[in-house]
């Protein structure tokens, strides 16, 4: 007989409590009594999953100082640095607890811009600098953000191109010689 009035060789415990079990072989009577104590896992969070640019590093940090971890990598730190593409997952436990959580972290490539040589060209002339792809944003020094500009003055110009993630830049010096008439 248990004290949950169940009368089978075992019951089921899901939450905690301190159970009694008694147990009749006439003229024999046994009784134990055990508390059952439910711990909450630990709130093991790893954040989002994310998106960075190839080449950066990610640290993922599993939080409670003073526990041990398990990594998917095999690595027994708090923290770790990754830099490639993967899932990752983490087993925390305190001594008492143990929790798990697992991220999803991507790397994604940026084509590299370039705007060319530097430059000199004829006075009057106008040189067209491309950033030479689509579908990512752009600023010049000049504040355009377009994906092309027209240089008639000299001086430096850079473009900074971005996706949600990376990016890249280039300088270009562009200078302009005056022709002297013939005499």
């Amino acid at each position: 007989l248990w004290s949950t009035g169940a009368t089978t060789q075992t019951i089921q415990i899901n939450s905690t409590q301190t159970v009694w079990v008694q147990i009749s072989t006439p003229p024999c009577i046994s009784r134990d009594t055990l508390t059952v104590t439910f711990v909450p896992l630990l709130p093991v969070n790893l954040g989002n999953d994310t998106t960075r640019c190839l080449g950066d590093t990610v640290t993922l940090d599993a939080g409670y100082t003073g526990a041990t971890f398990l990594w998917s990598t095999g690595e027994v730190t708090q923290t770790i640095q990754v830099n490639t593409t993967g899932t990752y997952w983490v087993h925390v436990d305190d001594g008492t607890c143990n929790g798990n959580d697992t991220v999803n972290v991507n790397f994604v490539t940026i084509p590299q811009v370039n705007l060319g040589n530097d430059t000199s060209l004829c006075n009057g002339q106008v040189l067209n600098l491309s950033a030479g792809f689509l579908g990512y944003t752009y600023l010049w020094s000049t504040s355009s953000i377009a994906q092309n500009i027209n240089v008639s003055t000299p001086g430096t110009y850079w473009l900074k191109m971005s996706n949600a993630y990376c990016t890249v830049s280039d300088t270009v010096d562009v200078s302009f010689i005056t022709l002297q008439p013939d005499s």
